[in-house]
């Protein structure tokens, strides 16, 4: 079957969409500003009302996070105990709890259209992409290479996720059924790598960071055409890295943080690429890891 005709099959697959989008106006990240860890952050969309939201986080992990989809609680990874673990709290910083604990590295959790979470482990001595349910219970393993693989991301239905893996020696993106199996490749070649996945609200593209373009942007693949359209960057002096897209629930804009020499910013788009806008403005910072 032709890469053409798998991605078709994909889009047709996800065209009915479901589960509704959450009303977030309230974008979380991870922010090194109070010198003393990589803390969460939220902020308001439009500006101001900038909360943080923990203050013990270290400068050993960075604190991917990512919100349910009532927008009520952040499931997180931190390195408190020496080794990165999971972490649930409420989407206002209260009532944290431990997901996992063991001896063993965690990463990128997200949580699933049926309220579970997915998340890279390295329990079994190489990264995997796992899943649990949102109290830790029932940890289930979805990926087995021989190759990095992680960050997961669900089409809007459940049924398929996306993910970054270098199974191939350079990494690209990969689609799953949501039991892990029927795994095809969606792109990336020697040279030409891709990774962090964002499916869009509609289930029809996905937001990518790649260097397609000769430099790390953003990147919409449309996966009824298989085409690429860069969104950010396209090879524009000035931007050393442009990352971790991540759309609002309207599918109209998408975050992303740049990092640039030390600094590194959140910033929103279009799906367009119409009206880039910083979001953080502060030299030296460490703002990004968004998740809207």
């Amino acid at each position: 079957m032709s890469k053409k005709l798998v991605l078709v099959s994909i889009a047709v697959l996800l065209f009915v969409v479901g589960c509704g989008p959450r009303n977030s106006d309230h974008i979380y990240f991870t922010s090194d500003r109070d010198g003393l860890g990589y803390n969460l952050y939220s902020m308001k969309v439009e500006g101001g009302e900038l909360v943080q939201l923990t203050t013990d986080l270290s400068l050993g992990w960075y604190s991917h996070c990512s919100l349910s989809l009532d927008g009520s609680q952040l499931v997180f990874v931190a390195e408190l105990d020496g080794d990165s673990e999971l972490y649930l709290m409420d989407s206002d910083g209260g009532n944290r709890v431990k997901l996992t604990d063991n001896e063993i590295y965690e990463d990128r959790p997200t949580f699933t259209p049926d309220g579970r979470i997915s998340y890279d482990s390295e329990v079994d001595g190489d990264w995997e992409i796992w899943v649990m349910d949102a109290d830790g219970g029932n940890p289930t393993r979805l990926t087995y290479s021989t190759g990095v693989d992680e960050g997961s991301a669900w089409s809007p239905d459940g049924k398929r996720i996306a993910f970054a893996s270098e199974r191939d020696g350079w990494y690209g993106i990969y689609v799953m059924n949501a039991d892990g199996s029927a795994v095809e490749k969606l792109f990336g070649e020697e040279y030409v790598w891709a990774n962090d996945p964002a499916w869009s609200p509609d289930g029809t593209k996905l937001a990518i960071s790649s260097n397609i373009n000769g430099s790390e942007d953003i990147v919409i693949l449309e996966l009824a055409s298989g085409e690429f359209i860069g969104l950010t960057g396209s090879g524009d002096e000035g931007y050393f890295a442009e990352r971790y897209p991540v759309w609002s629930m309207d599918g109209k804009q998408i975050a992303f943080f740049v990092t640039e020499g030390g600094d590194s910013e959140i910033y929103t788009i279009n799906a367009d690429g119409t009206n880039r806008k910083a979001l953080t403005t502060n030299e030296d910072v460490v703002d990004f890891l968004p998740y809207w």
